[in-house]
């Protein structure tokens, strides 16, 4: 009987080694998989990294390729250019007879390259006035600095006539410093570049702007008159 027992222990131990030896065979396989999931998480992040570095590495050639197109940067180089060639002039200079003619052919590159920066400046200033004429073109400019309101600026076609330019200009920046129905009396409109003053046909002026001689692209400001006047009516209404 203590002989069966004993059996009996003995198949039972092996039984639980066997049964804890297949579940550490589960784990170790379960832990090889997952080390070499994360393997392969990590090589893909790293090919996804490269290629970011890539693109990035492409776009910023493409930008310093852009950059140096640009006039700015002309005139930069010729201007670092001249200054390399008036130092090598200098130098010449110290023993004129032995590099005369050195010194000939160097003072008409000189000349050259400044030509080249004076024709590199004229087109830069050609471009940023044409810049300025493309954003002033449609739009209407008006300085209102005496209001603090710095400049005013509008599509020239949201306003159909005289009157409703004025209007906006009142309510929005100037009811609170003048009387309605006061312009020309207390404040005005004029071109800066002229001085000419826009006219009035009253309070209901339906000139279109081009009629009374308001065009965009062309600077105008608003001040007051010499002399404002007071005890005006100050109910709510337009400007002119």
């Amino acid at each position: 009987m203590n002989d069966l027992l004993g059996y009996i222990q003995i198949g039972t131990n092996i039984f639980a080694l066997s049964i804890i030896g297949w579940i550490y065979q589960a784990y170790i396989k379960n832990l090889k998989q997952s080390v070499l999931i994360a393997e392969d998480k990590s090589k893909l992040a790293k090919e996804q990294i490269a290629l970011v570095e890539k693109h990035l590495s492409f776009l910023k050639g493409k930008i310093e390729q852009l950059e140096k197109n640009t006039p700015d940067h002309l005139v930069l180089v010729l201007n670092q250019r001249i200054k390399i060639f008036e130092e090598e002039i200098g130098r010449l200079n110290l023993d004129r007879e032995a590099h005369a003619s050195e010194l000939t052919t160097k003072n008409g590159e000189l000349a050259t390259l400044k030509s080249e920066l004076s024709l590199a400046n004229e087109i830069r200033e050609k471009i940023s006035k044409v810049k300025d004429e493309v954003l002033a073109d449609g739009f209407l400019s008006i300085d209102l600095s005496e209001y603090e309101f710095g400049i005013y600026r509008r599509p020239i076609e949201s306003f159909s006539c005289v009157q409703e330019l004025l209007d906006d200009l009142y309510i929005t920046c100037l009811h609170h410093e003048h009387p309605t129905y006061t312009y020309l009396k207390t404040w005005k409109l004029f071109e800066m570049e002229s001085g000419k003053i826009i006219s009035s046909k009253g309070k209901d002026d339906r000139r279109k702007l081009f009629d009374a001689g308001i065009r965009s692209g062309v600077k105008y400001k608003v001040s007051p008159t010499p002399t404002k006047l007071s005890g005006e009516n100050t109910k709510s209404g337009t400007a002119a």
